[in-house]
């Protein structure tokens, strides 16, 4: 996810090696390496507590278990309801260049021509 791709290519997450960008934050490099350590045993939360890696270590982890802890960032409120995701009743179908500010002659034939 911090990257935006697998770091597996058509290869076995088990034997494949590990491709993760140079690009991303140090921090973020070593937490990826030791989440994807293939012996089970080294990775990261069954040999070491994951809460102590160096990537979490702004979080106040009691705060975080009471409830207590302010999100990072929230969501606009119309995310949230999901009013993108509501169609308007009473809209009819547009023609794809109507409503621009400046139409060219020639298209605005092709849209009378289209509503006819």
């Amino acid at each position: 996810m911090s990257s935006g791709y697998s770091p597996f290519y058509y290869g076995s997450i088990t034997t494949a090696k590990v491709d993760i960008p140079s690009w991303l934050e140090a921090d973020v490099q070593h937490l990826l390496r030791k989440l994807l350590c293939k012996n089970p045993e080294r990775r990261l939360g069954v040999y070491n507590n994951i809460r102590d890696h160096p990537f979490f270590n702004t979080i106040v982890w009691e705060d975080l278990e009471e409830r207590r802890a302010q999100p990072p960032c929230v969501p606009f409120r119309a995310a949230l309801e999901n009013k993108h995701l509501l169609w308007p009743e009473d809209t009819s179908p547009l023609h794809p260049v109507a409503g621009f500010s400046y139409m060219s002659p020639s298209l605005a034939r092709m849209v009378k021509r289209s509503k006819v």
